[in-house]
This record gives structure tokens, sequence and C-alpha cells, in this order.
């Protein structure tokens, strides 16, 4: 693994297409999906590793914003490839299994959903859609552990005044 390549990577922006109040970058994101998983399950090493690093091929890619991925399927099956390829030739391949996977991927999305949260909260408008957007297709995915079910539960009443997850 190269140090400096890899920490790097923690400055590149994420939202480059959306209109924010403030920027996030991937070191900030990474460290918020640590810390979801830590708050919904035990990770294991490898897991926080994946948490730290699952975007650090941004660094090449750019951060492609969600809605390309969700409406060209055959971008984002190539960016996938194209990012696991990276993450190969830079030694920074983290091999999880298949729970840790799911693990990841609700605790990714859940940290979109609370920094699009603290947007509105910031009175940004512009973010009321990928809060929606993002909270709904949370609470379509089976929540991978009962922590992560309440804590859901609490953020969309928090958010929403209601769960549209009980």
């Amino acid at each position: 693994m190269n140090f400096n390549v890899v920490y790097d990577a923690g400055v590149v922006e994420r939202f480059h297409t959306c209109r924010t109040t403030r920027r996030q970058t991937i070191g900030e994101h990474s460290w918020g999906v640590a810390m979801v998983l830590m708050h919904i399950c035990d990770p294991s090493v490898n897991l926080l590793k994946a948490a730290m690093l699952h975007d650090v091929p941004e660094l090449v890619t750019g951060d492609i914003p969600a809605p390309a991925k969700w409406a060209c399927r055959p971008l984002a099956e190539a960016l996938d490839q194209f990012e696991d390829d990276i993450c190969i030739g830079w030694g920074i391949a983290v091999e999880l299994t298949d729970d840790e996977h799911k693990l990841l991927k609700w605790a990714d999305m859940f940290e979109l959903c609370l920094y699009a949260k603290a947007e509105v909260g910031m009175g940004n408008k512009y973010m009321i859609g990928p809060l929606t957007k993002i909270s709904h297709l949370l609470v379509d995915l089976p929540a991978p552990t009962e922590r992560a079910f309440d804590l859901l539960t609490d953020f969309q009443l928090n958010v929403y005044g209601e769960s549209s997850n009980v």
C-alpha cells in the first residue's frame, strides 16, 4: 500500500454535483461510516478497514453521483470493477463476508442520510430530495442488525415525525 496515495484520497470532495452548504471529503465520510458501524455492530478489524478505505479509489474516479449509477446499471457495474481493480493494484483490497458487505453498504447509506439531514437542518432545501430518496431506500433494505433498525427508526422519527420502518 502506498500510504501517501491512500492518505491523499481523504481530501477528495463528495457531492460535487449538488448544492451544499459545506463540503464533505471522503475522509470525513469514511470516519462517519466507521462510527455508524461501531454503533450498529461489533465490527471486525477487516470491516473497519473496509469502512476507512472503501472510497479511496475516488482519488482516481472522483465521486460519481449515485443518481448516475442508479440510472445506468452498466456504468455502476463498470465502476465497481474499476474500483476493485484499483484497490487490488494499490494493495488496499479488504476481504469481507457477505454479512459484512451488507453492514458496510447500510452504514455507507446511513452516513449519507446523516450528512443530508445536517444540510437540510442548515437550510439547504436542495438536499431534501436526496435525504428523502436515500432514507426511503434504507427503509426498503432489511436492517442488518437490531441496533441498525433502532437507529433508522429514531432517525425517521427525528426527521419525519414518524417511522416508515415500523
